[in-house]
Protein backbone atom coordinates (compact mmCIF):
# COMPACT_ATOMS: atom_id res chain seq x y z
CA UNK A 1 0.00 0.00 0.00
CA UNK A 2 1.29 3.52 -1.09
CA UNK A 3 0.33 6.36 1.31
CA UNK A 4 1.37 9.80 -0.40
CA UNK A 5 0.20 13.09 1.50
CA UNK A 6 -0.59 14.90 -2.00
CA UNK A 7 -3.92 16.25 -3.16
CA UNK A 8 -4.17 13.15 -6.14
CA UNK A 9 -7.67 12.28 -6.67
CA UNK A 10 -7.25 10.23 -9.81
CA UNK A 11 -5.48 6.99 -10.72
CA UNK A 12 -3.64 9.17 -13.67
CA UNK A 13 -2.39 11.27 -10.73
CA UNK A 14 -0.79 8.25 -9.07
CA UNK A 15 0.78 7.31 -12.21
CA UNK A 16 2.18 10.19 -12.58
CA UNK A 17 4.24 9.70 -9.19
CA UNK A 18 8.36 9.93 -10.01
CA UNK A 19 9.35 6.40 -8.23
CA UNK A 20 13.32 7.12 -9.40
CA UNK A 21 15.37 8.92 -11.68
CA UNK A 22 17.48 6.63 -14.16
CA UNK A 23 21.32 7.44 -15.22
CA UNK A 24 20.00 8.73 -18.57
CA UNK A 25 18.14 11.45 -16.49
CA UNK A 26 14.50 9.50 -17.52
CA UNK A 27 11.97 9.50 -14.44
CA UNK A 28 10.85 6.67 -13.46
CA UNK A 29 6.86 6.79 -12.83
CA UNK A 30 4.79 4.67 -11.06
CA UNK A 31 2.56 3.84 -13.72
CA UNK A 32 6.07 2.28 -15.35
CA UNK A 33 5.97 -0.20 -13.27
CA UNK A 34 3.30 -0.52 -12.41
CA UNK A 35 -0.92 -1.08 -12.87
CA UNK A 36 -2.62 1.81 -11.48
CA UNK A 37 -6.12 1.49 -11.05
CA UNK A 38 -9.08 2.84 -8.90
CA UNK A 39 -10.35 -0.41 -7.37
CA UNK A 40 -11.11 -2.66 -4.22
CA UNK A 41 -7.91 -3.30 -1.96
CA UNK A 42 -9.97 -7.26 -1.59
CA UNK A 43 -10.75 -8.73 -4.58
CA UNK A 44 -13.00 -11.29 -3.17
CA UNK A 45 -14.96 -7.59 -2.34
CA UNK A 46 -16.32 -7.73 -6.07
CA UNK A 47 -20.13 -8.70 -6.41
CA UNK A 48 -20.79 -10.67 -10.00
CA UNK A 49 -23.83 -12.01 -11.46
CA UNK A 50 -24.24 -13.52 -14.72
CA UNK A 51 -20.67 -12.21 -15.89
CA UNK A 52 -21.85 -8.42 -14.63
CA UNK A 53 -20.98 -6.83 -11.99
CA UNK A 54 -23.28 -6.07 -9.08
CA UNK A 55 -23.38 -4.00 -6.01
CA UNK A 56 -24.25 -6.41 -3.11
CA UNK A 57 -26.85 -4.71 -0.68
CA UNK A 58 -27.15 -6.76 2.66
CA UNK A 59 -30.64 -6.71 4.71
CA UNK A 60 -30.08 -7.83 8.43
CA UNK A 61 -33.08 -7.98 10.70
CA UNK A 62 -32.99 -7.34 14.10
CA UNK A 63 -33.25 -9.98 16.98
CA UNK A 64 -37.17 -9.68 17.39
CA UNK A 65 -37.84 -9.37 13.71
CA UNK A 66 -39.35 -11.98 12.49
CA UNK A 67 -37.30 -13.53 9.11
CA UNK A 68 -40.36 -14.30 6.99
CA UNK A 69 -41.74 -11.05 7.46
CA UNK A 70 -39.03 -8.79 6.98
CA UNK A 71 -38.06 -11.00 3.29
CA UNK A 72 -41.74 -10.18 2.55
CA UNK A 73 -41.86 -6.62 3.19
CA UNK A 74 -38.20 -6.27 1.58
CA UNK A 75 -39.40 -7.78 -1.73
CA UNK A 76 -42.63 -6.40 -1.33
CA UNK A 77 -41.04 -2.71 -1.58
CA UNK A 78 -38.69 -3.79 -5.02
CA UNK A 79 -40.72 -2.23 -7.48
CA UNK A 80 -41.08 1.18 -5.17
CA UNK A 81 -37.33 1.02 -5.25
CA UNK A 82 -36.99 0.05 -8.80
CA UNK A 83 -39.10 2.83 -10.16
CA UNK A 84 -36.41 5.13 -8.65
CA UNK A 85 -33.15 3.53 -10.45
CA UNK A 86 -32.05 4.95 -13.50
CA UNK A 87 -32.44 3.18 -16.66
CA UNK A 88 -30.49 -0.31 -17.15
CA UNK A 89 -30.54 -0.33 -13.18
CA UNK A 90 -32.15 -3.45 -12.00
CA UNK A 91 -32.72 -4.20 -8.59
CA UNK A 92 -33.17 -7.88 -7.56
CA UNK A 93 -33.09 -10.86 -5.04
CA UNK A 94 -29.59 -12.64 -5.37
CA UNK A 95 -29.99 -14.88 -2.40
CA UNK A 96 -32.49 -15.18 0.42
CA UNK A 97 -32.00 -17.44 3.26
CA UNK A 98 -35.47 -17.30 4.81
CA UNK A 99 -37.05 -19.97 1.54
CA UNK A 100 -35.16 -22.68 3.64
CA UNK A 101 -37.16 -21.06 6.79
CA UNK A 102 -40.31 -21.37 5.19
CA UNK A 103 -39.56 -24.71 3.72
CA UNK A 104 -38.96 -25.71 6.86
CA UNK A 105 -42.12 -24.39 8.34
CA UNK A 106 -43.92 -25.18 5.72
CA UNK A 107 -43.09 -29.29 6.65
CA UNK A 108 -43.76 -28.33 9.51
CA UNK A 109 -47.45 -27.86 9.00
CA UNK A 110 -47.44 -30.99 6.83
CA UNK A 111 -46.07 -32.97 9.74
CA UNK A 112 -48.96 -31.86 12.02
CA UNK A 113 -51.46 -32.51 9.98
CA UNK A 114 -50.04 -36.24 9.27
CA UNK A 115 -50.11 -36.74 12.84
CA UNK A 116 -53.65 -35.62 13.16
CA UNK A 117 -54.74 -37.87 10.97
CA UNK A 118 -52.82 -41.13 12.29
CA UNK A 119 -53.99 -39.87 15.67
CA UNK A 120 -57.78 -39.89 14.41
CA UNK A 121 -56.78 -43.46 12.48
CA UNK A 122 -55.47 -45.25 15.67
CA UNK A 123 -59.11 -43.53 17.39
CA UNK A 124 -61.15 -45.08 15.11
CA UNK A 125 -59.79 -48.47 14.47
CA UNK A 126 -59.32 -48.57 18.55
CA UNK A 127 -63.06 -47.73 18.67
CA UNK A 128 -64.21 -49.98 16.11
CA UNK A 129 -62.12 -52.90 17.52
CA UNK A 130 -63.55 -52.12 21.04
CA UNK A 131 -67.00 -51.68 19.85
CA UNK A 132 -69.70 -54.12 21.24
CA UNK A 133 -71.20 -56.23 18.17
Amino acid sequence: MLRVMRGYQEADDFAQLTLAKGEDGYLVRLGDVATVERASAERRAYFRGNGQPNIGLGVVKTSTANSLDVARDVKAALPAIQDTLPDGTDIFVAFDSTTFIDAAVNRVYMTLIEAVLLVLVVIYLLWAACAPR
